[in-house]
């Protein structure tokens, strides 16, 4: 397994440095625009004025909640060039700690040396070989940090917060609320509690330091034309599918999809929770804010770490059931892991690792239809998996 996830994050590696005169990675940036978006948020914010009155870079305006603006008033107070140096190892550190608790989690039989190599070997391959996590990293976005904090909701083995993970990403970031429906499914009735309250103290903390909190959740909270434009191929939520792939801009159509899918998110983390795999449990009801928000950044979609370790722990189980401690059975078991993340993680790929070589560079190409099918289709698969398994035990 350690050689087979070597030897392909070595070639990540050097479709990265084929690619470095003609594509951008984030080993190019500077100061990541969104990160330097959310320092003048919190400039404005430090210095008592509005947040939420026109754009801070050129028609970009600060669409978090007020408590985000908080936040970044505290980091503000660093240079940019260190906020971006602390910025990129936090997201690092985030990315290796939910794969950490999503392997821990799944009980995987490994030696502690293994484990070591595994989980660095692991971070790299999701931090460059997907688009969500690179252009977290390229863009100075805050998606990681979000997953983790939700992660210490779900994942741990013991000590898991009380709902204030939740709480305090959907405060950050409306979007984690979501996972509000986890907490129900898993009939975790104090967290889902907590998780409100902790979000309530978030919200009225906005209104506290920030003057024009108000117009956040009376105005910009109902605006989605402010985050994106749904023509873009980078907005891959149903909505923006809809509109851009199909023509369909009535609200009604898109209320019947994201009930159906809110449906199937359901029933897919039930199973994961019955089942008591709690990654992917996370993981589904991930891909489920996705889909569901009127409007995603295919950056967002980091909820592909832990649906692809789950994946990648389970075939290696599989498979290790027929080694009988035979070494090229092993390393065989070990290529099927790597094998099945791979595929997982195919349509969530870096643009940086198949441009040139499948395709020459054409910006967009690899966004602009493949997430929200596959996240569709991966719950599909799931419930119907799950759905065939229980009738064979029965």
């Amino acid at each position: 397994m350690i050689a087979s996830l070597s030897v392909l994050v070595a070639l990540i590696a050097l479709r990265y440095v084929a690619n470095w005169n003609v594509m951008n990675s984030v080993f190019k940036t500077d100061v990541p625009l969104d990160l330097w978006i959310y320092m003048r948020g919190g400039e404005r914010v430090t210095d008592g004025v509005n947040l939420y009155e026109g754009a801070i870079f050129k028609d970009l305006p600060f669409t978090y909640p007020p408590f985000s603006g908080l936040i970044f008033a505290w980091v503000s107070a660093l240079d940019d060039h260190t906020v971006t140096a602390i910025w990129h190892t936090t997201t690092v550190v985030c990315a290796a700690a939910v794969i950490w608790f999503s392997v821990r989690r799944l009980n995987i039989n490994v030696k502690r040396p293994s484990f070591v190599l595994i989980i660095p070997l692991l971070t790299v391959f999701f931090l460059l070989g997907t688009e969500p996590l690179h252009a977290t990293l390229f863009w100075g976005q805050i998606n990681v940090v979000l997953m983790l904090l939700v992660c210490l909701d779900f994942l741990p083995l013991k000590y898991r917060l009380p709902g204030i993970g939740v709480g305090l990403a959907a405060g950050i970031k409306l979007t984690p609320a979501f996972f509000g429906i986890l907490f129900l499914i898993q009939r975790r009735w104090w967290a889902a509690l907590g998780s409100f309250l902790t979000f309530l103290v978030t919200v009225l903390l906005g209104f506290v330091f920030v003057p024009d909190a108000k117009v956040f959740w009376t105005d910009a909270i109902f605006n989605s034309s402010r985050v994106g434009d749904h023509l873009n191929p980078g907005a891959q939520s149903l909505k923006s599918v809809l509109v851009r792939n199909f023509g369909v801009e009535s609200g009604a159509v898109w209320l019947v999809v994201v009930l159906l899918v809110i449906a199937l998110v359901a029933v897919a983390a039930y199973f994961a929770v019955e089942r008591d795999c709690l990654p992917v449990a996370v993981g589904v009801t991930g891909f489920g804010a996705c889909l569901v928000s009127p409007f995603t950044w295919y950056h967002h979609w980091v909820w592909i770490v832990p649906v692809a370790v789950s994946v990648f722990v389970a075939v290696n189980q599989a498979a290790a059931r027929f080694t009988r401690e035979n070494a090229a059975r092993w390393q065989v078991a070990g290529l099927l892991s790597v094998g099945a993340l791979v595929l997982v993680c195919a349509p969530f790929v870096a643009e940086n690792v198949p441009s040139n070589l499948l395709w020459e560079d054409q910006p967009g190409v690899g966004l602009s239809w493949m997430y929200v099918p596959a996240a569709v289709l991966f719950l599909v698969g799931y419930v119907a998996y799950m759905l065939l398994e229980r009738r064979e035990r029965r």
